[in-house]
């Protein structure tokens, strides 16, 4: 059990602290006489932490907005948790709540796929002493997950970041004055369809009663985040920020919106440089809720979401501002994406100058202070801006059809690993053959929708993209059956064997047969058929069997296989989808579903198609999981979802649609890898049993064993090369034996190189065949110790993989004979160690100049094979230090230098060696560089 709070931190702790010390210290005011003496005042014990103070902890102390870049999320119950609340992760962990805790769950990776980095924080609701615990999982509360708390007495406040992604406009140099302006569109696309009238440009139409853009003439001295780039106008090419402000985001640093229910905060870190003065500045934050793309009284509720807030920082200081709460917007769902504008100033808005409109619009100058202006999107993971429509609709919810499902991120699509231990990758591609004409009119694009959805949910579960088309995409994204082909081409050289595929397909589909692929305007441009003509192969691939055959099944073919894949979900979500079921369109390896068989499939919009927003659903919500234990939710689970999604709209509608499948997955086998593994023992003297070590006399017998085996999967080894090294005190005596699984036969080694300081013997065993896995060979030699001292002797072994020769194994191991005796006397430096010196020079001159490079090549050898190894070389030159080795121990050693020198100079070079007996060896040469 672990404790849920930290030590006391932060300025709670402080002041309870120093209540206890008040306590505790006798008055210093002056008393009468007369009067009695009084007992000392007891400390008041602070309130409990509400909801804003444990707010102001998480935000002021562990996740500061400004603290870094990244895109984090958090979410915390509205409550504190009361004693005994268990909270778990899948991680194996377990945090027992031992009194009122709040609790945040901050995770550092909303975009990633879990396990991932993420933190719990325990918050002690009376102190404000917190800990954080490094996770991997989303929590568990009394044995359910955070976002399914049906019966909590809390509901989770949630934390989304905002950060805003540069989005370059045009440039333009005015004769604005330099300081901090905003970066809300004045005249560009606020949303799709909407411009923007933001009041941004310092000569912008958009000011109430001609006012410039808002902008700050004294940046640097108060920040919200740390940092302000000073330019001279909205669209100045030189900004220092790199982009001009004009929806470039302006370098704006990490804030947060914080969502409890309809009720929002804003959370922002601000500093106040040592040199400004001390003096009141003030926070105002327009929202545009409506998404008109202008700010003001709005439509859907007042849009000055924080008025004249007086931020009271020290000169030097910063610290985390928290907005009072205020309504995110009138209507049902929280606005998003919305543009804002923050501002930082010293002076109040003059709310009394705006009356007349309102609402203050965002416009005007101040003297000191800094514009930020962010779309915020109240999402875990926004869209990115080259998605096919940019900016996004306005008057949409934020995850595009409303459906919350329980909060969090979706579940994976399934596990990341294989049966045997391959990782599994996701990929998805997905293919919009584009609306009609009418349906663009209406702005009611149904399948464009439906690829957004699943394109999303791909994206939020940790699919791959293998590819997004459409009729508006560029170059290779844009719907076309050429482009297609690509795309199935580019998906079949990264998939392999054991790889899941998503492929998603919707648009209009024709009685006759094919789904059309329309133009941006609407305009049937071509039609991807099922298949050619019966015994007609026109030769193109145009036909969605086809593009199918591009990746073909691999039943009981190895899981890592490249260019084929055993589990191919294909949707295809369109009316008369069933001109699709038919032979070769489905099979072993590939599953297809049709939303529609032979009648018309049906939309909704917002959503898509109906099958299309089930399987969605089903997709985010993890109790579509159906494994034991859990691992995720792949289309085969959230099918029937979608089934269940077209049984109730045809209850409510009356019509008739009905999905079909065809084809099955199939398994692959499990990879097949070689290794091998050596043993080696030895055994002598008074030790009759194999051992890693033993200690014998000189002149005692001593008797090696190697065993090599083939630990690999499914592959054999062939042209099998074992090598044993003998240390110096011992000597081969002969007896050598191999064994594979039977008696042993003489085999002696075939190859043996003998020095002073020792000896290696080499058996070629590929006269033996094939070492199936799970084989043994066996070899055994006799040696004899002939001089004390530490005889380590290593064997190794390597291989080839009988069906990739390239691929060798190797692996080695070692036995010890400790020689006990007098030592013999140690031998002279010239027996054991050699040193060796060459210097070379060229030079070269251009009529005027002249250069020479000199080469100093310097080697030493342990002569005695390895005994008394070479620790260090020097050299020097002219009699001073030129080079030193620094530590080695290496029975051979060589360097090569070389240095720039002029021509006709004479150099003196002495290198020494040392040995580890602390020997010396020295030599020396001249050279004079030559003049050419």
């Amino acid at each position: 059990m672990v404790a849920a709070v930290a030590s006391v931190r932060g300025t709670r702790a402080l002041i309870a602290l120093l209540m206890l010390v008040a306590g505790a210290l006798p008055s210093l005011c002056c008393q009468p006489a007369a009067l009695p003496p009084t007992t000392p005042p007891v400390p008041s014990t602070p309130a409990p932490l509400t909801l804003d103070g444990a707010l102001e902890v998480l935000l002021g102390e562990v996740l500061p907005p400004a603290s870094s870049l990244s895109r984090v999320s958090a979410y915390m119950p509205s409550r504190p948790l009361p004693a005994g609340t268990l909270v778990a992760s899948e991680s194996g962990y377990s945090y027992r709540i031992e009194k009122d805790t709040w609790f945040a769950f901050i995770d550092d990776s909303p975009e990633a796929f879990f396990a991932h980095p993420c933190r719990y924080v325990f918050i002690d609701a009376l102190t404000g002493g917190w800990k954080v615990e490094a996770e991997s999982w989303p929590p568990d509360i009394n044995g359910s997950s955070m976002w399914d708390q049906p019966s909590a007495a809390w509901h989770l406040v949630e934390i989304y970041s905002i950060l805003d992604v540069p989005l370059p406009g045009a440039t333009a140099a005015t004769g604005a004055p330099k300081g901090d302006y905003g970066d809300a569109p004045d005249g560009a696309e606020a949303y799709s369809g909407v411009p923007g009238t933001y009041p941004t440009r310092y000569g912008t139409a958009n000011g109430f009663q001609g006012k410039p853009g808002c902008h700050t003439l004294t940046t640097g001295e108060e920040t919200i985040g740390w940092g302000v780039s000073a330019e001279v106008d909205a669209v100045d090419p030189g900004d220092p920020d790199g982009v001009p402000n004009l929806v470039d985001a302006d370098s704006d640093e990490r804030a947060f919106a914080v969502l409890d229910g309809r009720t929002g905060r804003l959370a922002f870190t601000v500093a106040v440089s040592a040199a400004a003065p001390q003096t009141a500045r003030y926070l105002n934050v327009l929202i545009d809720f409506d998404q008109s793309g202008a700010w003001g009284p709005g439509s859907n509720g007042p849009e000055w979401a924080v008025k004249n807030q007086v931020v009271s920082i020290a000169p030097g200081g910063s610290a985390t501002v928290i907005t009072p709460s205020f309504q995110w917007g009138s209507g049902p769902v929280a606005a998003s994406p919305v543009w804002m504008r923050a501002l930082l100033s010293r002076e109040q808005v003059d709310e009394a100058a705006y009356a007349a409109r309102g609402s203050w619009d965002g416009s005007g100058s101040f003297a000191h202070g800094e514009v930020e202006d962010y779309f915020v999107f109240l999402m875990e993971k926004p869209p990115p801006p080259q998605q096919v429509r940019w900016p996004p609709e306005p008057k949409l919810p934020p995850g595009g059809d409303g459906g919350g499902n329980g909060g969090g991120p979706p579940p994976a699509p399934g596990p990341a690993k294989g049966p045997c231990g391959y990782d599994i990758r996701y990929h998805v591609l997905v293919i919009d053959c584009g609306d009609t004409a009418k349906d663009i009119a209406k702005e009611t694009p149904i399948v464009g929708a439906s690829c957004d959805a699943v394109s999303g949910v791909a994206q939020d579960q940790g699919y791959s993209s293998a590819g997004s088309l459409s009729p508006g995409g560029a170059g290779d994204s844009k719907t076309t059956l050429a482009n297609i082909g690509k795309a199935f081409d580019s998906l079949a050289a990264n998939v392999k064997c054991g790889d899941k595929v998503l492929i998603y397909v919707c648009g209009h589909g024709r009685e006759d047969g094919g789904i059309a692929i329309k133009s941006p305007s609407g305009r049937t441009q071509e039609v991807m058929k099922p298949k050619d003509e019966p015994g007609k192969d026109d030769g193109t691939d145009n036909s969605l069997k086809d593009f199918l055959d591009k990746i073909p099944a691999c039943p009981d073919e190895e899981c890592e296989e490249p260019g084929r894949c055993c589990d191919v979900t294909v949707i295809l979500e369109s009316c008369f989808a069933g001109n699709f079921k038919t032979d070769g369109i489905g099979g072993e390896g590939c599953r297809v579903v049709g939303t529609s068989n032979t009648t018309e499939a049906w939309a909704t919009y917002p959503g898509g198609g109906v099958y299309t927003r089930g399987l969605v659903e089903g997709l985010r919500d993890e109790e579509t999981d159906s494994d034991a234990p859990p691992d995720g939710v792949d289309p085969d689970e959230a099918h029937e979802n979608g089934r269940k999604a077209i049984s109730e709209n045809n209850k409510k509608q009356g019509k008739a649609q009905e999905p079909w499948e065809a084809g099955r997955k199939c398994d692959c086998r499990c990879p097949c890898k070689p290794d091998i593994d050596v043993d080696k023992w030895v055994m002598g003297g008074d030790v009759v049993r194999w051992e890693n070590e033993v200690e014998v006399e000189p002149g005692s017998l001593l008797r090696f064993r190697i065993e090599i085996e083939n630990t690999g999967k499914c592959r054999d080894l062939v042209d099998l090369q074992f090598i044993d090294e003998m240390a110096g005190c011992l000597e081969y005596a002969g007896g050598a034996t191999m064994d594979i699984g039977g008696a042993p036969e003489r085999r002696n080694p075939d190859q043996a190189f003998i020095s002073g300081g020792g000896s290696i013997y080499i058996w070629d065993l590929s006269e033996v065949g094939p070492l199936s896995p799970g084989e043994v060979i066996g070899i055994e030699y006799d040696a004899i110790a002939t001089q004390p001292g530490a005889n380590i002797n290593k064997g190794s072994a390597n291989a080839h993989c009988s069906v990739d020769y390239s691929n060798v194994v190797s692996d080695a191991d070692i036995a010890v004979a400790m020689v006990v005796g007098e030592a013999a006397p140690p031998p002279s430096p010239e027996e054991v160690l050699e040193i060796n010196l060459e210097l070379h020079a060229v030079s070269q001159t251009d009529g005027i100049n002249c250069w020479s490079l000199v080469t100093v090549e310097v080697s030493a050898q342990d002569l005695s094979g390895g005994s008394y190894p070479v620790k260090g070389v020097s050299i020097a030159r002219n009699g001073a230090p030129f080079w030193p080795s620094g530590p080695v121990s290496t029975p051979y050693f060589s360097k090569t230098l070389q240095f720039e020198a002029d021509c006709g100079v004479s150099f003196s070079f002495e290198a020494t060696a040392v040995n580890s007996l602390g020997m010396q060896v020295s030599t020396s040469g001249e050279i004079t560089t030559p003049i050419p």
